[in-house]
Protein backbone atom coordinates (compact mmCIF):
# COMPACT_ATOMS: atom_id res chain seq x y z
CA UNK A 1 0.00 0.00 0.00
CA UNK A 2 1.17 3.52 -0.72
CA UNK A 3 0.87 5.38 2.45
CA UNK A 4 2.29 8.65 0.50
CA UNK A 5 -1.34 8.26 -1.58
CA UNK A 6 -3.38 7.78 1.40
CA UNK A 7 -2.41 10.57 3.26
CA UNK A 8 -2.16 12.71 -0.03
CA UNK A 9 -5.66 11.97 -0.45
CA UNK A 10 -6.89 12.85 3.03
CA UNK A 11 -4.94 15.94 2.52
CA UNK A 12 -6.77 16.99 -0.87
CA UNK A 13 -10.26 15.84 0.76
CA UNK A 14 -9.98 17.98 3.42
CA UNK A 15 -9.59 20.96 0.43
CA UNK A 16 -11.54 20.30 -1.41
CA UNK A 17 -14.64 19.75 1.25
CA UNK A 18 -13.75 23.91 2.54
CA UNK A 19 -14.08 24.48 -1.57
CA UNK A 20 -17.39 23.62 -1.79
CA UNK A 21 -20.63 25.04 -1.63
CA UNK A 22 -22.57 25.02 1.49
CA UNK A 23 -25.71 23.38 1.06
CA UNK A 24 -28.89 25.32 3.18
CA UNK A 25 -31.17 23.21 5.34
CA UNK A 26 -34.35 23.24 4.33
CA UNK A 27 -36.34 25.63 6.02
CA UNK A 28 -39.12 24.65 6.89
CA UNK A 29 -40.17 25.33 11.16
CA UNK A 30 -41.45 29.18 11.34
CA UNK A 31 -40.61 28.97 14.82
CA UNK A 32 -37.09 28.72 14.37
CA UNK A 33 -36.62 31.21 11.50
CA UNK A 34 -35.17 33.41 13.86
CA UNK A 35 -31.97 31.21 14.50
CA UNK A 36 -32.02 30.27 10.62
CA UNK A 37 -31.40 34.21 10.14
CA UNK A 38 -28.53 34.57 12.44
CA UNK A 39 -26.77 31.78 10.76
CA UNK A 40 -27.38 32.85 7.43
CA UNK A 41 -25.73 36.55 8.39
CA UNK A 42 -22.91 34.77 9.97
CA UNK A 43 -24.00 35.97 13.43
CA UNK A 44 -22.36 32.55 14.68
CA UNK A 45 -22.36 33.02 18.54
CA UNK A 46 -26.11 34.21 18.49
CA UNK A 47 -27.49 31.77 16.41
CA UNK A 48 -25.54 29.08 18.83
CA UNK A 49 -27.54 30.53 22.15
CA UNK A 50 -30.47 30.56 19.97
CA UNK A 51 -30.55 26.92 19.05
CA UNK A 52 -29.26 25.72 22.29
CA UNK A 53 -32.13 26.98 23.85
CA UNK A 54 -34.33 26.04 21.16
CA UNK A 55 -33.65 22.09 21.72
CA UNK A 56 -33.64 22.18 25.13
CA UNK A 57 -37.81 22.33 24.47
CA UNK A 58 -37.91 20.67 21.44
CA UNK A 59 -35.41 18.04 21.31
CA UNK A 60 -36.42 15.68 18.44
CA UNK A 61 -36.25 18.97 15.85
CA UNK A 62 -33.23 17.89 13.44
CA UNK A 63 -33.20 20.99 11.50
CA UNK A 64 -32.26 22.41 14.96
CA UNK A 65 -29.46 19.63 15.41
CA UNK A 66 -28.53 20.23 12.17
CA UNK A 67 -27.87 24.08 12.47
CA UNK A 68 -25.86 23.29 15.82
CA UNK A 69 -24.18 20.70 13.45
CA UNK A 70 -23.27 23.36 11.40
CA UNK A 71 -22.30 25.65 14.19
CA UNK A 72 -19.53 23.50 15.58
CA UNK A 73 -18.54 22.54 12.00
CA UNK A 74 -17.71 26.23 11.79
CA UNK A 75 -16.33 26.68 15.25
CA UNK A 76 -13.89 23.68 13.69
CA UNK A 77 -15.27 21.03 16.78
CA UNK A 78 -15.69 18.26 14.00
CA UNK A 79 -16.49 15.99 17.27
CA UNK A 80 -19.34 18.27 18.45
CA UNK A 81 -20.19 18.66 14.36
CA UNK A 82 -20.55 14.58 14.06
CA UNK A 83 -22.50 14.50 17.20
CA UNK A 84 -25.27 17.02 16.23
CA UNK A 85 -25.53 15.66 12.46
CA UNK A 86 -25.81 12.23 13.87
CA UNK A 87 -28.82 13.04 16.03
CA UNK A 88 -30.55 14.98 12.87
CA UNK A 89 -29.82 11.85 11.00
CA UNK A 90 -31.91 9.92 13.92
CA UNK A 91 -34.08 12.35 13.92
CA UNK A 92 -34.92 12.71 9.85
CA UNK A 93 -33.08 9.85 8.18
CA UNK A 94 -34.50 10.55 5.16
CA UNK A 95 -33.07 14.13 5.00
CA UNK A 96 -29.85 14.25 2.18
CA UNK A 97 -28.68 17.39 3.22
CA UNK A 98 -28.09 16.39 6.78
CA UNK A 99 -26.48 12.85 5.43
CA UNK A 100 -24.38 14.97 3.73
CA UNK A 101 -23.46 17.26 6.27
CA UNK A 102 -22.33 14.22 8.57
CA UNK A 103 -20.21 12.94 5.58
CA UNK A 104 -17.92 16.14 5.54
CA UNK A 105 -17.91 15.99 9.05
CA UNK A 106 -16.18 12.92 8.41
CA UNK A 107 -14.54 13.64 6.25
CA UNK A 108 -12.65 16.08 8.25
CA UNK A 109 -12.52 13.46 11.29
CA UNK A 110 -10.57 11.01 8.61
CA UNK A 111 -7.80 14.00 7.56
CA UNK A 112 -6.81 14.07 11.58
CA UNK A 113 -7.48 10.71 12.80
CA UNK A 114 -4.40 8.83 12.87
CA UNK A 115 -3.73 6.11 9.89
CA UNK A 116 -5.60 3.29 11.01
CA UNK A 117 -8.80 5.67 11.95
CA UNK A 118 -8.83 7.51 8.93
CA UNK A 119 -9.75 3.77 7.13
CA UNK A 120 -12.83 3.48 9.31
CA UNK A 121 -13.66 7.28 9.19
CA UNK A 122 -12.98 7.23 5.20
CA UNK A 123 -15.78 4.23 4.81
CA UNK A 124 -18.07 6.82 7.02
CA UNK A 125 -17.91 9.33 4.52
CA UNK A 126 -18.50 7.27 1.38
CA UNK A 127 -21.61 5.71 3.31
CA UNK A 128 -23.26 8.68 4.06
CA UNK A 129 -22.41 10.47 0.87
CA UNK A 130 -23.64 7.40 -1.37
CA UNK A 131 -26.75 7.90 1.05
CA UNK A 132 -27.37 11.47 0.23
CA UNK A 133 -27.74 10.68 -3.41
CA UNK A 134 -29.42 7.86 -2.94
CA UNK A 135 -32.52 9.74 -1.02
CA UNK A 136 -32.37 13.13 -3.58
CA UNK A 137 -30.47 12.22 -6.88
CA UNK A 138 -30.50 16.13 -7.77
CA UNK A 139 -28.37 17.22 -4.73
CA UNK A 140 -25.66 18.15 -6.79
CA UNK A 141 -23.39 18.98 -3.34
CA UNK A 142 -23.73 15.21 -2.43
CA UNK A 143 -22.48 13.82 -6.06
CA UNK A 144 -19.44 16.27 -6.20
CA UNK A 145 -18.54 15.03 -2.87
CA UNK A 146 -18.99 11.29 -3.88
CA UNK A 147 -17.08 12.19 -6.76
CA UNK A 148 -14.01 13.41 -5.50
CA UNK A 149 -13.84 10.54 -3.08
CA UNK A 150 -14.28 8.11 -5.91
CA UNK A 151 -11.55 10.01 -7.66
CA UNK A 152 -8.88 10.89 -4.50
CA UNK A 153 -9.52 7.83 -2.49
CA UNK A 154 -7.67 4.42 -2.82
CA UNK A 155 -9.02 1.56 -4.46
CA UNK A 156 -8.63 -0.28 -1.11
CA UNK A 157 -11.01 2.38 0.94
CA UNK A 158 -13.64 2.68 -2.25
CA UNK A 159 -12.28 4.72 -4.76
CA UNK A 160 -12.49 4.53 -8.34
CA UNK A 161 -12.25 6.26 -11.20
CA UNK A 162 -14.85 4.41 -12.92
CA UNK A 163 -17.35 5.62 -10.58
CA UNK A 164 -16.25 9.16 -10.23
CA UNK A 165 -16.68 9.45 -14.21
CA UNK A 166 -20.29 8.08 -13.62
CA UNK A 167 -20.73 10.76 -11.08
CA UNK A 168 -19.42 13.59 -13.48
CA UNK A 169 -21.79 12.26 -16.13
CA UNK A 170 -24.72 12.57 -14.04
CA UNK A 171 -23.68 15.76 -12.35
CA UNK A 172 -23.65 17.49 -15.83
CA UNK A 173 -27.12 16.26 -16.95
CA UNK A 174 -28.53 18.20 -13.50
CA UNK A 175 -25.86 20.92 -13.77
CA UNK A 176 -23.67 22.11 -16.67
CA UNK A 177 -21.77 24.73 -14.53
CA UNK A 178 -20.34 21.94 -11.82
CA UNK A 179 -20.10 19.27 -14.56
CA UNK A 180 -17.57 21.27 -16.40
CA UNK A 181 -15.81 21.49 -12.41
CA UNK A 182 -16.63 17.84 -11.88
CA UNK A 183 -14.66 16.47 -15.21
CA UNK A 184 -11.77 19.70 -14.67
CA UNK A 185 -11.37 17.40 -11.19
CA UNK A 186 -11.12 13.89 -12.99
CA UNK A 187 -8.75 15.26 -16.00
CA UNK A 188 -6.65 17.35 -13.39
CA UNK A 189 -5.73 13.72 -11.44
CA UNK A 190 -5.19 11.70 -14.48
CA UNK A 191 -2.71 14.57 -15.23
CA UNK A 192 -4.41 16.19 -18.22
CA UNK A 193 -3.86 19.31 -17.56
CA UNK A 194 -5.20 20.95 -20.94
CA UNK A 195 -8.33 19.47 -20.67
CA UNK A 196 -8.69 20.09 -17.30
CA UNK A 197 -7.86 23.82 -17.84
CA UNK A 198 -10.58 23.56 -20.92
CA UNK A 199 -12.94 22.58 -18.31
CA UNK A 200 -12.47 25.19 -15.50
CA UNK A 201 -12.17 27.96 -17.98
CA UNK A 202 -15.94 26.43 -19.29
CA UNK A 203 -17.04 26.39 -15.71
CA UNK A 204 -15.80 30.12 -15.08
CA UNK A 205 -18.13 30.90 -18.58
CA UNK A 206 -21.21 28.99 -17.44
CA UNK A 207 -21.66 30.66 -13.85
CA UNK A 208 -18.70 33.82 -13.33
CA UNK A 209 -20.15 34.27 -9.49
CA UNK A 210 -19.37 30.77 -8.81
CA UNK A 211 -15.60 31.29 -7.74
CA UNK A 212 -15.05 27.59 -7.69
CA UNK A 213 -13.50 27.34 -10.68
CA UNK A 214 -11.15 30.34 -10.68
CA UNK A 215 -9.49 28.60 -7.98
CA UNK A 216 -9.04 24.74 -9.40
CA UNK A 217 -7.85 27.04 -12.37
CA UNK A 218 -5.18 28.61 -9.60
CA UNK A 219 -4.50 25.39 -8.42
CA UNK A 220 -4.14 23.84 -11.60
CA UNK A 221 -1.38 26.09 -13.00
CA UNK A 222 0.31 26.37 -9.68
CA UNK A 223 0.55 22.55 -9.93
CA UNK A 224 2.16 23.15 -13.24
CA UNK A 225 4.77 25.59 -12.03
CA UNK A 226 3.10 28.32 -14.22
CA UNK A 227 3.04 30.42 -11.30
CA UNK A 228 2.96 33.84 -13.26
CA UNK A 229 -0.48 32.79 -14.79
CA UNK A 230 -1.74 31.37 -11.44
CA UNK A 231 -0.90 34.60 -9.26
CA UNK A 232 -2.35 36.51 -12.66
CA UNK A 233 -5.68 34.56 -12.07
CA UNK A 234 -5.79 35.22 -8.38
CA UNK A 235 -5.53 38.87 -8.27
CA UNK A 236 -7.67 39.82 -11.52
CA UNK A 237 -10.30 37.49 -8.54
CA UNK A 238 -9.52 39.90 -5.87
CA UNK A 239 -10.26 43.23 -8.09
CA UNK A 240 -12.90 41.57 -9.52
CA UNK A 241 -14.94 40.16 -6.45
CA UNK A 242 -12.81 42.14 -3.45
CA UNK A 243 -14.81 39.58 -0.65
CA UNK A 244 -12.86 36.79 -1.98
CA UNK A 245 -10.08 37.10 0.84
CA UNK A 246 -8.88 33.17 0.32
CA UNK A 247 -6.91 34.64 -3.08
CA UNK A 248 -4.89 36.20 -0.85
CA UNK A 249 -3.96 33.17 1.03
CA UNK A 250 -3.35 31.54 -2.26
CA UNK A 251 -1.02 34.98 -3.58
CA UNK A 252 1.39 34.01 -0.80
CA UNK A 253 1.33 30.21 -1.30
CA UNK A 254 2.16 30.78 -4.56
CA UNK A 255 4.85 33.17 -3.79
CA UNK A 256 6.34 30.45 -1.34
CA UNK A 257 6.50 27.82 -3.54
CA UNK A 258 8.10 29.75 -6.74
CA UNK A 259 10.26 31.08 -4.40
CA UNK A 260 9.91 34.78 -5.82
CA UNK A 261 8.33 37.98 -4.82
CA UNK A 262 8.50 36.40 -1.20
CA UNK A 263 8.04 40.17 0.38
CA UNK A 264 4.35 40.08 -2.07
CA UNK A 265 4.01 36.82 -0.43
CA UNK A 266 4.27 37.80 2.97
CA UNK A 267 2.19 40.89 2.28
CA UNK A 268 -0.97 38.85 1.15
CA UNK A 269 -0.57 36.69 3.88
CA UNK A 270 -0.56 39.17 6.53
CA UNK A 271 -3.84 40.39 4.55
CA UNK A 272 -5.29 37.15 4.72
CA UNK A 273 -4.57 36.93 8.05
CA UNK A 274 -6.25 40.11 8.53
CA UNK A 275 -9.65 39.15 7.15
CA UNK A 276 -12.39 37.27 9.24
CA UNK A 277 -11.88 33.49 9.73
CA UNK A 278 -14.01 30.83 8.25
CA UNK A 279 -14.17 27.33 8.13
CA UNK A 280 -15.18 27.91 4.34
CA UNK A 281 -11.13 29.16 3.88
CA UNK A 282 -7.64 28.15 4.23
CA UNK A 283 -7.06 27.94 8.24
CA UNK A 284 -5.14 30.46 10.17
CA UNK A 285 -2.99 28.34 11.69
CA UNK A 286 -2.01 27.17 7.25
CA UNK A 287 -1.79 30.99 6.98
CA UNK A 288 0.85 31.10 9.65
CA UNK A 289 2.74 27.80 8.39
CA UNK A 290 3.29 29.58 5.20
CA UNK A 291 4.24 33.10 6.57
CA UNK A 292 6.63 31.12 8.75
CA UNK A 293 8.40 29.20 6.07
CA UNK A 294 8.99 32.66 4.09
CA UNK A 295 10.63 34.02 6.73
CA UNK A 296 12.61 30.94 6.67
CA UNK A 297 13.82 31.33 3.25
CA UNK A 298 14.32 34.86 4.26
CA UNK A 299 16.68 33.67 6.85
CA UNK A 300 14.55 35.48 9.62
CA UNK A 301 14.94 33.00 11.82
CA UNK A 302 13.42 34.80 14.94
CA UNK A 303 9.95 35.54 12.83
CA UNK A 304 9.78 32.29 11.81
CA UNK A 305 9.82 31.00 15.19
CA UNK A 306 6.92 32.82 16.17
CA UNK A 307 4.99 32.10 13.13
CA UNK A 308 5.32 28.31 13.48
CA UNK A 309 4.32 29.04 17.31
CA UNK A 310 1.35 30.84 16.40
CA UNK A 311 0.29 27.61 13.97
CA UNK A 312 0.28 25.47 17.44
CA UNK A 313 -1.41 27.50 19.58
CA UNK A 314 -4.35 27.54 17.18
CA UNK A 315 -3.75 24.01 16.21
CA UNK A 316 -1.98 22.07 18.40
CA UNK A 317 -2.03 18.54 16.60
CA UNK A 318 -0.62 20.42 13.42
CA UNK A 319 2.63 17.96 12.64
CA UNK A 320 3.15 20.51 9.88
CA UNK A 321 3.73 23.25 12.03
CA UNK A 322 5.92 21.16 14.71
CA UNK A 323 8.06 19.44 12.35
CA UNK A 324 8.60 22.97 10.76
CA UNK A 325 9.54 24.41 14.50
CA UNK A 326 11.72 21.57 15.21
CA UNK A 327 13.65 21.84 12.38
CA UNK A 328 14.30 25.76 13.51
CA UNK A 329 16.12 24.77 16.47
CA UNK A 330 17.41 21.32 15.72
Amino acid sequence: MNLIKVRTFFVLLLIIFLMTPQTVVSQTNNDITAGIQLFETKKYPEAKKFFEAYTKNNQSNPIAASYLGRISFHEGNYEKAIDWFEKAVDLDEKNSDYHLWLGRAYGIKAQKAGLLKKFSAAKNVKKEFEKAVELNPDNIDARMGLLQFYLMAPGIIGGSKDKAREQAGEIKKRNVHQGHLAFGFIHSMDEKYDLAEKEFQAAMIANPADYQAYYQLGYLYARQKEFDKASELFENLLKSYPDQVAAYFHLGRIALMSGKNLDKGEEYLKKYLQTEASYERPSFAFAHLLLGHIYNMQERKDLAKVEYEKALELEPDFKAAEKALDGLEN
